[in-house]
């Protein structure tokens, strides 16, 4: 394992715990029992699960939630939105990826408790 993989923040094990909320998980995928490494400047992660010493290998990953949320609080006008993406390789979480829809960086902290919809896949 690199030596740049770091514990998650609470807010990032809320935002994942968020998008696989009322999901039927296996118990590979609990949170808690991961690492990540920042991969962009968005805050995107690759996930590692603590007891593998490297990421799944597995050239598809596949997509299993994805969700919004308005970094701008604007409530008259719908602007770009930073979108999350929950993906798994191996029967693992792979990666979490967060961006927003311009391009441009994110105005504040993602609260997982504003995250809207949620389109999840089993």
């Amino acid at each position: 394992m690199q030596d740049d993989w770091r514990s998650l923040t609470d807010n990032e094990k809320r935002i994942v715990k968020k998008l696989l909320f009322g999901m039927d998980i296996p118990p590979s995928w609990e949170i808690q029992e991961y690492v990540g490494h920042e991969i962009d400047e968005y805050g995107s992660l690759a996930l590692l699960s603590r007891g593998d010493n490297q990421p799944a290998n597995d050239m598809n990953p596949r997509l299993i939630a994805s969700g919004y949320f308005d970094d701008d609080n604007q409530t008259a006008i719908l602007g770009p939105m930073v979108e999350m993406i929950l993906f798994e390789k191996n029967g693992v979480l792979s990666e979490l990826q967060i961006f927003r829809s311009d391009g441009s960086p994110l105005k504040r902290e993602i609260d997982p408790d504003k995250i809207f919809m949620i389109e999840q896949r089993q």
